[in-house]
C-alpha cells in the first residue's frame, strides 16, 4: 500500500514540475517585459522585441525538430544518449552562420547590436539544445528553479546598471542570463560531457528529424507570424503590446492541453465517441475559461502595463482563446490515426492565410488587428479540423487503437509548441515505470 501510495506521489510531483516547467518561460518573459516597459520605457522594450523574435525564429530553425527526434532515439538506444546528443549540436551547428549573416543584415549592420544578437543566438542555440535531455531526464523541477533564479538574476542586474539600460544593454542582459542556463544544465548533466564520441557529425540527422523540424517551425510561425508582421509595419510602443498580448494569450490557451495531458495514454486507446465527450466537456469548460481568461489578460496589459487598450482587444483576446478547447482534442484524435501529414497541411494553409491576411489588416489596424489576425488563425485552425478531419477519420475508427507509428509527427500546436506528441509519450511512460 505505502509502495502504491509513494508512485502515486511521485507521479503528482512529476507532474507538477512539468506543469511548472511549462509555464515558467511565460512567467519569465511577463516578469521581464513588465518590469522593462514600467520602469523604463513601451519603445525600449519594443526595439528589444525587434530583434527578439527574430532570435527566437533562428533557434527553431536551427534546432531542426531536434528535440523532439533525440527524444525517440534516445528511448530506443539509451546507451547512445551522449553520442546522439552530441551528433545533432555539431551537425546543427553548421547552420548558424548563415543566421548570423541575418541578424547583421536585421539590425541594420550596427555592429554592437550585431555582435550581442549573433552571441545571444548561439547562447540561446546551446541552453535550447538541452531540451531534449531535459524532458527525457525529467529534469523540470531543475528547469524551472533555473528559469526562475535566471528571472530573478535578470530582474537585479537591470536594477544595479539601470543607468546603462537601452537595446543593446538587454540583449546583453538576455545572453548573461542564457550562459547562466548553459551552466546549470552542464553541471546537471556532467556526465555527458565524459563520454568520447565516435564521429561528432551526422548529415542524415537532417534528413531524419525533418518531419519533426516542420511541424515545429510551422506551429512556431503559426503563433508568431502575427508578431513578426507587426515587426515590418508598427511602431516600437506597438510591437511591445502586441508582443506582451500575444505572449500572454498564447500561454492562456496552453490550459486545454494541460487539462488533457494525463489522460493522454487512456485516449490514444478511445474510441471516437470518446473523444467526441471530451470535445464536448472541454467546450463547456472553454465558454467559461476563455471570457475569464482574456478578462483577467485585459486587464494586466492595462493597468500593470498601463497600454492603452479598449474593449474590443478584451474580445479579440476572448475570440483568440476559445478554438483551442474544441480543436485539442480533434489534434489528438487525428494523430491516433495517423493523420499527422494532413494535419501539417492545415497549419500550412492557415500559416499561409494568416499572413496574407495581416499584411492587409496589420497595416490599417495596426496592434488591434494583429490581435483579431491572430484569432482568425486560431478560428481557421478549427475550421478546417472539423471539417477535414472528420471526413478523413471517419474511415479509419474502427482501427486497431492500439497500434501507432513511432515515427509520427510530433503535435505541436500553433499556440503551444513546448507540449508535443513525444513529450507526452516519454513523460507517461517514463511515470508508468
Amino acid at each position: 500500500m505505502n509502495f502504491s501510495i509513494n508512485i502515486k506521489q511521485h507521479r503528482i510531483t512529476d507532474t507538477l514540475f512539468f506543469t511548472l516547467r511549462v509555464f515558467a518561460p511565460s512567467v519569465t518573459g511577463f516578469v521581464i517585459s513588465l518590469f522593462v516597459v514600467n520602469y523604463f520605457s513601451k519603445e525600449l522594450w519594443g526595439s528589444v522585441v525587434n530583434i527578439s523574435l527574430w532570435v527566437f525564429l533562428f533557434v527553431s530553425i536551427t534546432s531542426w525538430g531536434s528535440k523532439d527526434y533525440l527524444l525517440l532515439t534516445f528511448s530506443k538506444e539509451i546507451a547512445k544518449i551522449s553520442e546522439l546528443f552530441k551528433q545533432s549540436f555539431y551537425t546543427r551547428l553548421l547552420l548558424l552562420p548563415f543566421f548570423v549573416v541575418t541578424l547583421f543584415v536585421i539590425t541594420d549592420f550596427n555592429w554592437v547590436l550585431g555582435i550581442l544578437a549573433s552571441f545571444w543566438l548561439l547562447m540561446r542555440f546551446i541552453s535550447a539544445s538541452f531540451e531534449s535531455l531535459v524532458v527525457f531526464h525529467k529534469q523540470f523541477g531543475w528547469m524551472s528553479f533555473i528559469e526562475i533564479s535566471g528571472t530573478l538574476l535578470f530582474v537585479g542586474l537591470l536594477f544595479i546598471f539601470k543607468e546603462r539600460i537601452n537595446t543593446a544593454f538587454i540583449i546583453l542582459l538576455m545572453t548573461i542570463i542564457e550562459i547562466y542556463k548553459i551552466s546549470f544544465l552542464s553541471i546537471i548533466n556532467h556526465n555527458l560531457f565524459q563520454q568520447k564520441n565516435t564521429s561528432y557529425f551526422d548529415i542524415k540527422h537532417f534528413t531524419m528529424a525533418l518531419p519533426f523540424f516542420l511541424m515545429g517551425v510551422i506551429g512556431f510561425l503559426n503563433s508568431r507570424i502575427d508578431q513578426l508582421l507587426a515587426n515590418l509595419f508598427l511602431s516600437n510602443s506597438d510591437k511591445a503590446l502586441c508582443q506582451v498580448y500575444i505572449t500572454l494569450l498564447i500561454a492562456a490557451i496552453s490550459l486545454p492541453t494541460l487539462i488533457i495531458l494525463p489522460f493522454v495514454k487512456n485516449l490514444y486507446r478511445a474510441k471516437e465517441e470518446v473523444y467526441i465527450k471530451v470535445r464536448l466537456l472541454l467546450m463547456k469548460i472553454g465558454i467559461v475559461i476563455a471570457p475569464i481568461g482574456a478578462t483577467i489578460i485585459w486587464l494586466v496589459v492595462k493597468y500593470l502595463y498601463h497600454f492603452n487598450v479598449d474593449i474590443l482587444f478584451l474580445i479579440a483576446g476572448a475570440t483568440y482563446c476559445f478554438p483551442a478547447y474544441v480543436y485539442i482534442p480533434i489534434l489528438y484524435f487525428a494523430y491516433k490515426n495517423d493523420k499527422q501529414r494532413l494535419l501539417l497541411l492545415i497549419f500550412l494553409f492557415c500559416l499561409i492565410t494568416i499572413a496574407i491576411s495581416g499584411l492587409i489588416i496589420i497595416p490599417v489596424y495596426a496592434s488591434l488587428g494583429t490581435i483579431f489576425n491572430a484569432a482568425l488563425g486560431q478560428w481557421l485552425i478549427l475550421v478546417l479540423m472539423l471539417f477535414l478531419l472528420k471526413k478523413s477519420t471517419n474511415r479509419k475508427t474502427n482501427s486497431d487503437p492500439n497500434i501507432h507509428n513511432i515515427n509520427s509527427f510530433p503535435i505541436i500546436t500553433s499556440e503551444n509548441d513546448r507540449i508535443t506528441q513525444t513529450n507526452c509519450r516519454i513523460f507517461q511512460s517514463k511515470l508508468s515505470n
